[in-house]
């Protein structure tokens, strides 16, 4: 037979043959099982644009009804044969509440499949041909079963199912915000006072100590996973295993010197809470990897494998006090809450920077915190950060005044006309490696860890490189509009002032007090043409790069960021 033409997908150093249905890694072949590899194959063949989950489901599970967890762990497989990071993704990027994309760069070729060889099958007894169908038939009756058991699972929700607030200031019951659980104040069995109101980080919190506790119950399945956090001020030094948050599934507590999840002798970290309000948070990943994480103040602070958990679904809960005998915790919780999944690195950076008692930059009278886009965004105590990541990293400016719930993780429309500043050090190292930073403006609303290129994108990029020049790019597509000129000098080690003024069609910027000068579409010009911008396509922030040398250099920084929106 003559040889027909398949297509061959190459993304760097990884090739997806979907003739012999493998993939090809530093040398190494691996051939996936088919649900693996069919998902794989969906999410390169429409990398153009956002798959969703139910999408997938369709067309890989052939319309099916699986649980999330089961399409979650597929895509944990697709990841592991591609080597992708799920926190920083170089091929599958998650799409919260959406589903995913492929985002890799791919390059397509044509290659001979090679003739197609007749399979020979050696005759078999009909004894053997009817046991076989027999076999099948029963296979089938149960996979048949299996899906039917299948189709009435719960699906986890994507957000909150317990959030006490403590915003109530009197009373004996703590209400949940979610509407499931509402909780109850209650006085320790040694006839102790129950918790009181008092002042917290920028409302009410309840002030615990002597044994007294707030409790209730609330359903979640026992095959899911869950993350528990809230904002934690200890009094004094606490006695060993100080319950935080108590429930059959673990607990999130405070002991000599540090915070820990589980039962005494889980995982913990090290950690001052006495007189500072501290952001904990706990999560068991659940049965696709049964890791338990524990994170302060948004960075992961440890994590360990987990006990697989037992239980039912009907869970009692406590806050300030162990279910069992454990030493009462002394001191004031605010803002509990209780997530059915795990949340991602970045998801617990921007809970924790939206719950600050400080904004980190005020604009226009209002407070605003730096929501990461990417990974790596370091945010010194003096206000200024670094990009401390090996690849690209920013932050977007949002809204300190969202409420914090999960939905409201997004950048702050401050406006079509703006006048940005920054101080800005680039990088290079003693192998010539290079990196790129600057400002963004008119961009989408992002989600942490959404990047702010390609895909729904809109606004501009303008960028300094490390020989001095400047260019503006377009965020989509993802292209040039206008080149400066390198000076004669220019000083790596010293921080370089940016600023940029955006009004109606025209961008103007300077470097160092001096006007900068650019060329676009081959004429000298001061001002730059850029197209106008949709209505809320308001957003701005700090991006950094480094195009010739991706996942090789960071160490970009930037302080005394100013913001000033023009004409509102």
């Amino acid at each position: 037979m003559p040889a027909t033409e398949i297509s061959l997908y190459q993304i760097d150093e990884i090739e997806v043959n979907p003739g012999q249905r493998c993939v090809r890694r530093n040398g190494r072949e691996e051939r996936p099982r088919a649900r693996v590899f069919n998902l794989l194959l969906y999410l390169i063949e429409n990398r153009n644009r956002p798959v969703t989950r139910k999408e997938l489901m369709d067309h890989v599970w052939d319309g099916v009804a699986v649980s999330d967890s089961v399409l979650y762990k597929t895509i944990l497989e697709v990841r592991r044969v591609l080597g992708d990071d799920a926190e920083e993704p170089v091929c599958i990027k998650t799409l919260p509440k959406v589903g995913y994309q492929f985002v890799g760069e791919v390059r397509v070729r044509m290659v001979e499949a090679g003739p197609a060889r007749k399979q020979a099958f050696p005759a078999i007894p009909r004894w053997q041909f009817w046991l076989a169908i027999g076999a099948m038939f029963v296979i089938a009756i149960l996979a048949a079963y299996w899906r039917g058991e299948q189709t009435f699972r719960r699906t986890p929700p994507d957000d909150e199912v317990g959030w006490w607030r403590f915003a109530e200031g009197a009373g004996m019951f703590a209400k949940d915000s979610v509407g499931k659980s509402t909780g109850h104040l209650v006085a320790s069995a040694a006839g102790g006072q129950p918790p009181r109101w008092t002042r917290g980080r920028r409302g009410t919190a309840v002030s615990i100590g002597g044994g007294n506790f707030v409790e209730g119950e609330i359903t979640l399945p026992d095959w899911s996973a869950v993350t528990v956090a809230a904002w934690v001020r200890a009094e004094a030094p606490q006695p060993f295993d100080a319950m935080i948050f108590d429930s059959p599934r673990f607990g999130l507590y405070l002991v000599p010197g540090g915070i820990a999840m589980g039962r005494p002798g889980g995982i913990g970290a090290a950690v001052d809470a006495i007189g500072k309000w501290r952001h904990m948070v706990a999560l068991d990943e659940g049965p696709i990897t049964n890791v338990g994480r524990v994170f302060v103040d948004g960075l992961e602070r440890a994590s360990a494998p987990l006990t697989k958990f037992e239980g039912g679904s009907q869970m009692r809960w406590r806050i300030g006090q162990g279910l069992s005998r454990s030493a009462p915790f002394h001191g004031l919780i605010d803002e509990a809450r209780i997530y059915l999944r795990p949340l991602r690195k970045l998801e617990i950076e921007a809970i924790y920077r939206c719950g600050k008692e400080q904004p980190d930059l005020t604009a226009a009278g209002k407070g605003y915190y730096y929501l990461p886009i990417h990974a790596g965004i370091v945010v010194n105590q003096d206000g200024s950060f670094t990009n401390g990541g090996q690849d690209i990293g920013g932050m977007q400016l949002a809204g300190q005044n969202s409420g914090c719930n999960l939905d409201s993780l997004r950048g702050a429309d401050l406006g079509q006309d703006l006048k940005i500043g920054l101080d800005l050090l680039l990088a290079r190292d003693s192998e010539g490696h290079t990196t790129e930073g600057g400002p963004y403006f008119r961009s989408r609303r992002a989600y942490p860890g959404d990047g702010i290129a390609g895909g729904t994108s809109s606004g501009h990029w303008l960028k300094l490189y490390t020989d001095g020049h400047l260019k503006l790019w377009q965020l989509r597509p993802y292209q040039v509009l206008a080149t400066s000129r390198a000076p004669s000098h220019f000083d790596l080690e010293s921080y370089h002032r940016i600023e940029v003024v955006v009004r109606k069609t025209r961008v103007e910027a300077s470097l160092d007090g001096s006007p900068v000068d650019f060329e676009q579409d081959g004429r000298p010009v001061r001002a730059i043409e850029i197209p106008e911008t949709a209505a809320g396509r308001g957003t701005l922030g700090v991006a950094f790069s480094a195009e010739s040398n991706r996942g090789q250099i960071g160490g970009q920084r930037v302080r005394n960021l100013t913001v000033e929106p023009l004409n509102r």
